[in-house]
């Protein structure tokens, strides 16, 4: 009889743990709340996908959630308190809402409505059109002959293209504003070519379009083709 009495003895505070132990496991399983709900753009009511929710307790975070393709997230599980929730989005101003309960087996639902940063002021773009031209055929090789930069047509006492040309050696022109020639060949027989493209006739471009001449009349490259005059090239703004 001694013997049962002393084993009970023993074995009575481990079945008073083991009870305390179950009691509190079961507690904690049936105890627990959550916090959810759905993030969205305050102006549009658009939900906000990853959006970050962070649940904290006494300045401690807690939990913490990111919100789906719906916008809607879930915080679990949460012993019963008040809880702040902090809202954040890449472009969007923070939002704060302190004092959120949460009690035992139930759901707390609290939206977040933030208010996106980007504030566009109008936007005036200005432009100047800008020409840069380069000769089609490469770097040119005067040969034999003149080159006029648009600073020294400027000084020239002339109105025509042709009176232009006809300045260099090797060139004629009877009377100004005729077409010239270069080097006793016949009218007509001297290529023009303006801006890479050859054309019949240029007298009609005013000098203060030509920002550059040359006047080849002999030694011409075979790139600019068979010619028996010359060949004049300009090079317009």
């Amino acid at each position: 009889m001694k013997e049962f009495c002393l084993t009970i003895l023993l074995l009575f505070p481990l079945i008073v743990l083991g009870s305390n132990r179950e009691s509190d496991v079961t507690k904690k399983s049936l105890g627990n709340g959550e916090i959810n709900g759905k993030v969205v753009d305050v102006a549009t009511g658009e939900a906000l996908i990853g959006a970050t929710v962070v649940a904290n307790e006494a300045d401690r975070m807690v939990g913490s959630a990111i919100t789906d393709f719906d916008g809607f997230y879930t915080i679990k599980p949460l012993s019963p308190g008040l809880y702040d929730l902090s809202f954040s989005y890449l472009g969007y101003e923070a939002v704060t809402v302190s004092m959120v309960p949460v009690s035992s087996d139930n759901m707390t639902s609290v939206n977040g409505e933030l208010r996106s940063k980007a504030v566009l002021d109008t936007l005036v773009v200005r432009a100047t059109r800008v020409v840069e031209y380069n000769n089609l055929f490469g770097p040119i090789d005067t040969g034999s002959g003149t080159a006029y930069s648009d600073e020294a047509i400027k000084k020239l006492p002339v109105r025509t293209a042709n009176d232009i040309a006809s300045l260099g050696a090797g060139t004629y022109q009877e009377d100004a504003g005729d077409v010239f020639q270069v080097r006793g060949s016949r009218t007509g027989s001297t290529r023009l070519m303006v801006d890479g493209n050859y054309v019949d006739d240029f007298n009609s471009i005013p000098n203060s379009a030509i920002a550059e001449m040359q006047v080849l009349t002999g030694g011409i490259p075979a790139k600019y083709g068979d010619t028996t005059g010359g060949v004049v090239i300009i090079t317009t703004y």
